[in-house]
C-alpha cells in the first residue's frame, strides 16, 4: 500500500524544462524562435541558480521519486512497469534523510513537516516491503 505517494505536477518546472535539452542544443540554437527560447532558458537558469535551497528541494524530490520507483510503488515513466530493488530504495531513503537534515535549518516549519512525512512514508513502505521479501 502506498502512503501519500506524491502525484506528478502537470505544470512544467523550470529545471525540468532546462534538463529536457542536451547542453549542445542549448549552446548552439539557431533561428529567431530558438534564440528566444534560448533566452528564456537562460532566464530560467539564472532563477534556479539563485537559490541553493531550491536546488536542494529539487534534489529531495528526485531522490524521493527514485525511492518510490525502487520500492516498486510507482511505475517507471515510459514503461509503466514496476520493479523492486530494496538496496537501491534504502540508499535513496538514506540520501533523502541526509539531505533533509542538511536543509532543515533553512526550511519553513510547514515545509519541513511535509518533507519529514514523505520520509516516514518511504521508511514505512520500505519496512513493509522487507517483511514481504
Amino acid at each position: 500500500m502506498v502512503h501519500n505517494h506524491p502525484k506528478a505536477c502537470p505544470e512544467k518546472e523550470p529545471l525540468i524544462y532546462l534538463l529536457s535539452y542536451p547542453p549542445s542544443r542549448v549552446m548552439f540554437m539557431e533561428g529567431e524562435n530558438e534564440q528566444d527560447e534560448g533566452a528564456d532558458m537562460e532566464e530560467d537558469m539564472a532563477k534556479l541558480l539563485t537559490s541553493v535551497k531550491d536546488m536542494g528541494l529539487y534534489n529531495l524530490s528526485m531522490i524521493a521519486t527514485q525511492a518510490w520507483h525502487h520500492l516498486g510503488l510507482a511505475p517507471i515513466p515510459g514503461s509503466g512497469e514496476s520493479r523492486v530493488d530494496l538496496d537501491q530504495a534504502r540508499l535513496a531513503i538514506d540520501l533523502y534523510e541526509a539531505n533533509l537534515n542538511i536543509l532543515k535549518d533553512v526550511l519553513e516549519s510547514d515545509t519541513e513537516k511535509q518533507l519529514r512525512r514523505v520520509l516516514m512514508d518511504l521508511q514505512l513502505n520500505y519496512v513493509n516491503k522487507t517483511k514481504k521479501e
